[in-house]
């Protein structure tokens, strides 16, 4: 019973202040000033004033509209909601693609990575193996005979002069 007196309550207020509104609405068109428009004017000046008369007679035109029945408002949500199922399906599809595309992308990544890694691991095998080379040169000069005369042989001589000695 409570809501029912609310419910009457809220439809007289909507009703009071649609009548409010009409009323005023006729007094603008009327050209007679409102105590809206005086307040506005005075506020905002002539400009916001015009502005205000504007929103009223936009509004008048609104209300002015044929309401939609209830078979047209389904329609246009059952309109809508096609629509929305459409958009749905492209995001569906274009995150396929892409995670498709994502994919191939990182099986292609892993092989050429593998192929880098690869690379990578001959070039360290060959720096160990130049490195041993090294050694072993090194090796032999220190044990070879020449290596024994260039020890011995004083600066500015060459080789073969010190061999002469």
């Amino acid at each position: 019973a409570e809501e029912k007196e609310e419910a009457a309550a809220e439809e007289k207020e909507e009703a009071a202040a649609e009548e409010e509104k009409d009323a005023a609405a006729e007094e603008v068109e009327a050209g007679a000033p409102t105590a809206k428009a005086e307040e506005v004017k005075a506020v905002q000046g002539e400009e916001g004033a015009q502005r205000a008369q504007g929103a009223v007679a936009e509004a008048k035109a609104v209300e002015a509209l044929p309401r939609r029945s209830a078979d047209t408002t389904l329609d246009l949500v059952a309109a809508e909601l096609v629509v929305v199922g459409a958009q749905i399906r492209a995001c569906s599809d274009r995150e396929t693609a892409l995670r498709a595309e994502a994919q191939r992308r990182g099986a292609a990544w892993s092989e050429e990575k593998k192929g880098l890694l690869v690379s990578l691991h001959l070039a360290d095998l060959e720096v160990a193996s130049a490195k041993e080379d090294m050694r072993a040169i090194q090796q032999l000069r220190a044990s070879s005979p020449i290596a024994s005369i260039r020890k011995k042989q004083p600066e500015g001589q060459s080789a073969s002069q010190a061999a002469r000695r």
